[in-house]
């Protein structure tokens, strides 16, 4: 999946009032943004960079997402609210969540929100419990082309540990006597490059293979699979079994 940063919308963001981090995801044409807007940030400062950052995305006919924790009620009336409602669907927009994404003893609140291109939605956002955080996770899925490409050929050289005995075994049965016999000393460094290459060359030759379009997550360590098991083993205690399923997809 080939993804950029997004130039045009640096310089928007502004601490407490509209803090924000953005991506495209080039083969679809899909850019995803994240806004955050403090509590105590200014929601007419807030309002104004939203609706910006919303025609320069939609200037451009991409396919907006945009997944936020503004710090606004969604299940209460409100200005602030009404303000929001009538900016998305002035821009074809909606919010796709609309189940709690907070619970606590005292209240019931959704204060996370997905908002998307109206033509493009399919299911609403599932809100899920992982038990990591006090805000529930918001699942949302996709209905995009399989993207086909090419497979890619590159000649490479390849290595094993049986290869490179081998080639050290060449190197150990070689008398090198050539180069000894020339006393200048770029002439021998020649010689000795030329046998090098040579045993080099016929032991791992260059061969025609598939370019691997598979990629290892390096942020996925051994300590983030051992704390997953811990928690699948602590939520299959509980007996939440739908709960199990979601989890086993991380």
């Amino acid at each position: 999946m080939k993804t950029t940063a997004i130039n045009y919308l640096k310089g928007i963001s502004k601490e407490k009032d509209f803090e924000m981090t953005a991506v495209e995801i080039l083969d679809y044409k899909l850019i995803i943004l994240y806004m955050y807007r403090s509590r105590d940030g200014d929601f007419s400062t807030f309002l104004r960079s939203l609706e910006s950052v919303i025609q320069k995305v939609q200037a451009r006919n991409k396919w907006l997402i945009l997944c936020s924790d503004w710090n606004i009620i969604f299940m209460q009336e409100s200005v602030r609210l009404h303000d929001m409602q009538e900016l998305w669907s002035l821009h074809n927009l909606v919010n796709i969540v609309r189940s709690p994404t907070r619970v606590t003893k005292d209240r019931v609140s959704l204060t996370d929100a997905i908002i998307t291109n109206k033509d493009n939605i399919g299911e609403l956002a599932t809100v899920m419990d992982w038990g990591y955080s006090d805000h529930k996770a918001k699942i949302l899925q996709l209905n995009v082309k399989t993207i086909v490409r090419k497979c890619r050929k590159i000649k490479s050289q390849q290595y094993s540990e049986k290869s490179i005995e081998e080639f050290k075994c060449l190197l150990n049965n070689e008398s090198w006597q050539e180069g000894f016999q020339t006393s200048e000393v770029n002439s021998a460094l020649r010689v000795f490059m030329d046998i090098f290459g040579y045993y080099f060359n016929i032991t791992f030759p260059y061969k025609l293979i598939n370019l691997s379009t598979t990629y290892n997550s390096k942020w996925i360590t051994k300590g983030t699979k051992n704390s997953s098991k811990r928690r699948l083993f602590r939520i299959q205690e509980r007996g939440n079994l739908a709960f199990q399923e979601k989890h086993r997809l991380i």
